[in-house]
């Protein structure tokens, strides 16, 4: 059952390339929150289907960025969460929807936060451009 992860975790990176190159740079959503109130991120796919994959990436793109990861298969899922600094245990991954909430923010959870989504077998990507004042 391992090789299924691997493709999957493949297409992944295939997607994070292309989006470093420039694709779907117009999709990116401007956020404004106040310090110390929580910010919700939206996938808005809907459900969490057998066979999706979210990923969450925050700042420049590098493997090493990711702060949350959500895979589903058909009898498992699985979900990750960074407890890394400037988060802590600041972030909560919805499991329904792989939506991503930060708790409690502060300037430092200022930047540009990079989803990809692979739902019923399509990559997406969408970005948010993250400010706390």
């Amino acid at each position: 059952h391992q090789s299924p992860c691997k493709l999957k975790i493949k297409k992944i990176e295939n997607s994070r390339v292309l989006s470093v190159f420039g694709a779907d740079t117009d999709n990116t959503e401007s956020v404004s929150v106040m310090v110390g109130d929580s910010v919700t991120l939206h996938t808005d796919i809907g459900t969490v289907r057998r066979n999706d994959h979210i990923v969450w990436m925050f700042g420049p793109d590098s493997p090493d960025n990711k702060i949350a990861e959500l895979i589903k298969w058909s009898y498992m899922l699985s979900i990750y969460v960074s407890g890394k600094m400037p988060f802590g245990d600041k972030l909560q991954m919805d499991e329904q929807t792989g939506s991503l909430t930060i708790k409690n923010t502060t300037s430092e959870h200022s930047g540009l936060y990079k989803l990809t989504i692979i739902h019923n077998k399509k990559t997406s990507h969408k970005r948010f451009d993250v400010k706390v004042s």
